[in-house]
């Protein structure tokens, strides 16, 4: 019942539902994320680059964090860095003294991308595009979820203007754009405590 229906008598409500995203829905048993193709790699043995395309709150920094910082791939952050002109500037200095690079930005266009496809093929690195397929209002749910957790200055809320401007700029990455290969990303949630697991799991907006 809502609570309308329980204390203050109104009729049965028959259209009520908990919105587009059901956070008991995921599966909570495989923490790694899911590739596609399944035979995908997320790391190279060979320098490269890594263009992530995904909606804010998505998972992009945390997958960054987890599994490709330790392999000593730079990180290029138009958060961290103001621009994407100093994005561009960024990954040129890692790939010429050797490094490899991911490019930890929302990239929903063809134009966006082509910046580091370019910066790529300058130097005669292959390039790969992850794009994480956490859905907008799932992506909503992380968002509202970090705003509960995160005690620091390292959160930054996003705000619906965000969501909207990604959705309406996103084409889907093609192989044509120049990359050597397109790997989709399914993040699934781990949590360091069953606290915040349970906290996940509730209907937070």
């Amino acid at each position: 019942m809502t609570p309308q229906e329980c204390f203050l008598g109104y009729p049965n409500c028959t259209k009520f539902t908990w919105g587009d995203f059901d956070p008991r829905s995921l599966d909570y048993t495989q923490p790694t994320p899911k590739l596609e193709p399944p035979d995908a790699k997320i790391v190279s043995e060979k320098q490269e680059v890594i263009v992530f395309v995904g909606c804010p709150a998505s998972g992009k920094s945390t997958f960054y964090n987890s599994h490709l910082k330790s392999r000593g791939y730079t990180h290029v952050n138009r958060d961290i860095l103001g621009t994407w002109q100093k994005c561009v500037a960024e990954c040129e200095k890692a790939l010429k003294v050797g490094k490899s690079v991911v490019v930890d930005n929302t990239n929903p266009d063809t134009e966006s991308r082509l910046r580091y496809v370019e910066c790529a093929r300058k130097n005669s690195v292959p390039i790969r595009c992850f794009v994480f397929t956490t859905s907008i209002p799932h992506a909503k749910h992380n968002n509202k979820f970090r705003e509960l957790t995160v005690r620091d200055s390292s959160y930054k809320k996003v705000n619906d203007l965000a969501f909207n401007m990604y959705k309406s700029k996103f084409t889907e990455p093609e192989m044509t754009e120049g990359f050597s290969q397109i790997v989709k990303i399914t993040v699934n949630p781990s949590f360091d405590s069953d606290k915040l697991a349970t906290l996940y799991r509730q209907f937070l907006d």
